[in-house]
């Protein structure tokens, strides 16, 4: 918690510092709103891992968290808290299934959040070509289950291809896309004749080179 926490919400005054706030509050005014825009968070984790064989893992995480509200004061209205938001996790790990060192990952998330529920499975490999050349492709989807009743589906495939030049610099060339699909609510669609689409849909496309240098 610092004083400048006090500015918060304070734009309507022109302000955006302490000295600026002391314009209108004294310094124990200040500390007081200080106070009252700062939230308070709690957090507990759980994490297990089981080995299944020689070659499979299995990985569990369980997280809670909580952020607390904030008080109205100064002009500035009151904040109300999360509540209690829980994620969980699990990964199934294998190796050397196909070739030595190679890795592959099965991952399920789910998140129960205040705004949403969120499920995602990831699948996540990564395999030697040779002894210079890796390759990891990635794939992961998200469906999430808003708090106003909409939906949202989102996949994300990548691949990243990792070749080592010389001892301890590497090529690295990742490249992917997006792909998101937001369900609309009944008001959107009755606001826009031209749309009567059930699903907003965005996608995008990235790709990223560059090196890497240990030393």
């Amino acid at each position: 918690m610092t004083t400048s926490n006090a500015t918060q919400g304070q734009s309507d005054k022109g302000v955006e510092t302490v000295d600026e706030l002391q314009q209108f509050f004294s310094i124990d005014e200040i500390k007081q709103l200080a106070k009252d825009r700062t939230a308070v968070s709690h957090s507990a984790a759980l994490s297990l891992s089981r080995p299944l064989s020689e070659k499979f893992q299995l990985n569990g995480d369980f997280r809670m968290t909580t952020i607390s509200g904030t008080k109205a004061s100064g002009g500035v209205a009151a904040s109300e808290g999360t509540g209690f938001d829980y994620f969980y996790s699990m990964d199934l790990t294998g190796n050397s299934l196909l070739t030595e060192g190679d890795i592959y990952v099965l991952g399920l998330r789910y998140n129960d959040t205040k705004a949403s529920n969120t499920s995602s499975i990831n699948i996540n490999a990564r395999y030697p070509v040779s002894k210079a050349l890796r390759v990891n492709p990635r794939f992961r989807l998200d469906y999430r289950d808003n708090e106003n009743g909409s939906k949202r589906y989102a996949y994300r495939p990548s691949i990243r291809i990792t070749h080592r030049l010389i001892k301890g610099l590497q090529l690295e060339l990742e490249a992917g896309g997006e792909w998101e699909f937001q369900e609309r609510t009944s008001e959107a669609i009755a606001a826009t004749a031209s749309n009567n689409d059930e699903f907003d849909q965005t996608k995008g496309y990235f790709v990223i080179v560059g090196y890497r240098y240990n030393f």
